[in-house]
């Protein structure tokens, strides 16, 4: 198939670095009376050792996500005392002692907390050559940084421009933004939502490729009072009614707010709020990049296989839910 000419437009590439090698704390600079708490955010994905993290740590500790240990309900205890009786002769007079017998019971009851598992969203086959989105509006975190092969850690070739490109894409626009999340920003930076009302102001009349969340569970994780639903339903109005493909998160950290259980949680309720929407789609990435090797070490930003990998997957998702 004749591919295409692509004009890619970096709408913006911002990347939050703070704290580097400190391992100190940034404070949040959200406006007061903000009702949304705790912010923590990503730095820059780097290909060799561990990205910057900053953690803005909650007012109250979040919970946490460790499996409670099991108790095993008590025995219940039974006291018996054998009656007694004692009878003293002396004359004519006789007493008679009797000890009362008491049983008393004791009740446990046992809580047991499962880590979620994630589920299992359909993958993108080869079934449809191309797709029928035109244009697409490609939104992101720092997850997504590399992807336009803009850093030089993919090549033209490899990056999600040319990818898209092959299946039938003319226009690609990237919003892409360390530390993004749907609801919370950091200085000089607009939220998801936020990144699309500006698109559609500009223009843009395609298909949304939604690559957020990896920031939304942290700061979920971490005390925000605005959950998945209020976050997923900001985005979908934001969306204008065009047609929408959600990538979902993948972290494989063991711990902190970004640790793999909290993406896993984000990611089921994300699936069931937007399963049967008209135009709405959701590609399980996890499920394919939490079984290779393509994270640095932090557990969270993908690496330059990571990076290939998503491009590669977010054409096929696409034309999968979207064919021409």
């Amino acid at each position: 198939m004749r591919r295409r000419r692509l004009a890619a437009m970096v709408v913006a590439a911002s990347i939050a670095v703070a704290g580097c090698g400190t391992g100190s704390d940034d404070a949040d600079t959200r406006s007061a009376g903000d009702d949304l708490a705790p912010r923590v955010t990503l730095g820059a994905p780097i290909d060799t050792g561990p990205a910057t993290i900053t953690v803005v740590a909650p007012t109250t500790a979040p919970p946490s996500t460790a499996i409670p240990t099991t108790t095993s309900p008590a025995n219940a205890a039974a006291t018996t005392t054998t009656t007694a009786a004692s009878t003293t002769t002396a004359a004519t007079t006789t007493t008679t002692t009797t000890t009362t017998t008491t049983t008393t019971t004791i009740t446990t009851t046992t809580t047991t907390t499962t880590v979620p598992e994630p589920l299992v969203v359909t993958t993108p086959t080869s079934a449809a050559v191309s797709t029928s989105c035109r244009s697409v509006g490609l939104v992101g975190d720092s997850t997504a940084v590399g992807l336009d092969g803009a850093n030089g850690v993919l090549t033209a070739a490899e990056s999600v421009v040319s990818t898209l490109g092959a299946i039938g894409v003319e226009t690609v626009r990237l919003d892409v933004s360390g530390g993004r999340s749907v609801v919370e920003t950091l200085p000089d930076q607009t939220n998801g939502p936020a990144a699309m009302t500006s698109m559609v102001a500009a223009g843009f009349d395609g298909c949304w490729v939604i690559l957020l969340g990896t920031n939304d569970a942290a700061n979920i994780a971490a005390g925000s009072n605005a959950g998945v639903a209020d976050r997923v339903q900001r985005v979908l109005d934001a969306a204008a009614g065009l047609p929408v493909l959600w990538v979902t998160a993948s972290t494989v950290r063991g711990d902190g707010f970004w640790a793999r259980p909290n993406t896993i949680a984000w990611n089921n309720e994300l699936i069931g709020l937007l399963s049967g929407r008209p135009a709405v789609a959701v590609a399980d990435w996890d499920a394919l990049a939490s079984q290779n090797p393509w994270f640095v070490t932090d557990g969270i930003h993908p690496n330059t296989a990571g990076l290939r990998a998503r491009a590669t997957f977010i054409a096929d998702a696409l034309r999968a839910n979207y064919p021409a």
